[in-house]
């Protein structure tokens, strides 16, 4: 029997609508206490996925729309406490917090009939929780559609990513796991299709365990919204990528130094590398990650060479020469670091100075 593939449940088939916004979407009513009292405000969500939940309670409401009868699997992963109920029968809970857990269960749905869906959280700290479900077949009818259309394809782009809902500011993420369907689905995808190229959107290190089934990634940000033609240029080769990461990118977070040497909570962290944050504690502990500090392609190449250092009183001069060994226009960042061979206490190497350069094809440029 095929895994089932999960999903949001589609906002086309709530009954809640945000006027602000023109979308259908679950209603909230949001209490300071944490007994569904206290202070109350009321809002709306699309999703049912949150990161950064305060101190308190919620209550998300909707009639939802059942097209297709069946059985429906429901699953929560979450650290706080709730109460998930379909016509006022609950049919999944959680007594206290914890650490995160997954929670399941199913539920035989008719179709043509709206469903009264209530989910009640109470979170005692910055609290998350995700919801999906996965109606009856959902998983081979949905992955077949994708395999079959991709098969056929010229080239498909997968994209993936956190929103922010996974990923804000004021709050750190419980891990730097991608959504677990897209985990699934891509190296899928990737294998009936050579010329699979995955976008991920995001805003910081993610892991990426699928990165090597693909023919191409583009790491994309948070693009905005001119985001899809900017993507678009990119991939036809209207612009030449010249990005270079400013982090490192590991093959899993338990590499990166705030796990080896931190006591990395999400509630109260505690960072104890120092000197040695981010890419200076993978070279102390020679950790080879999968996307080093700095990395970055673009569709030209560059050659270095007449690589020198002036010492004067004002300090270090470095320069050198780059050829575009390419036929494409492009932009190089040349990277200067420093290294302490004699001392220890010190990172192996560190970014002292930068600099981005335009070359044309078959043209040097020293910098």
């Amino acid at each position: 029997m095929r895994e089932r593939f999960y999903t949001d449940i589609p906002t086309e088939q709530l009954s809640g609508f945000n006027s602000e916004t023109g979308c259908k979407a679950y209603n909230c009513k949001i209490y300071s206490g944490y007994d569904f009292d206290g202070k109350c405000s009321e809002g709306y969500s699309e999703r049912l996925s949150i990161g950064d939940l305060k101190a308190g309670s919620v209550k998300f409401y909707s009639d939802i729309n059942i097209l297709k009868s069946g059985n429906y699997e429901f699953k929560i992963e979450t650290d706080c406490r709730f109460c998930l109920k379909v016509n006022d029968t609950e049919i999944l809970r959680a007594d206290a917090e914890s650490k995160p857990q997954l929670y399941k269960t199913n539920i035989d749905l008719e179709s043509k009939t709206n469903i009264k869906f209530e989910l009640y959280v109470v979170a005692k700290n910055f609290g998350s929780f995700d919801l999906k479900w996965s109606p009856e077949d959902n998983s081979m009818k949905e992955l077949d559609e994708l395999i079959a259309k991709a098969k056929k394809a010229d080239l498909v782009i997968a994209c993936s990513g956190l929103n922010h809902n996974y990923e804000s500011e004021a709050w750190d993420r419980k891990n730097l796991n991608l959504p677990e369907e897209d985990n699934k689905v891509i190296p899928v995808l990737a294998k009936v299709n050579k010329n699979t190229i995955a976008v991920i959107t995001a805003g910081a290190p993610v892991e990426i365990p699928w990165s090597k089934d693909v023919g191409a990634l583009i790491f994309s940000w948070f693009y905005g919204m001119e985001g899809g033609n900017a993507l678009a240029d990119i991939i036809t080769g209207k612009v030449n990528p010249s990005g270079k990461l400013p982090f490192t990118i590991a093959e899993k977070q338990e590499d990166y130094p705030c796990f080896r040497y931190g006591e990395y909570k999400t509630e109260n962290c505690r960072y104890n590398e120092g000197l040695f944050v981010g890419y200076r504690g993978f070279d102390k502990d020679n950790i080879v990650p999968k996307y080093c500090f700095g990395y970055g392609k673009s569709y030209s190449t560059f050659k270095y060479s007449d690589m020198q250092c002036k010492f004067t009183n004002d300090g270090v001069y470095v320069s050198c020469k780059i050829f575009n060994d390419s036929d494409f226009d492009g932009k190089e960042t040349v990277q200067v670091y420093l290294s302490c061979n004699e001392n220890n206490k010190r990172p192996i190497r560190e970014l002292i100075g930068f600099a981005k350069i335009f070359v044309k094809s078959k043209k040097s440029k020293f910098k």
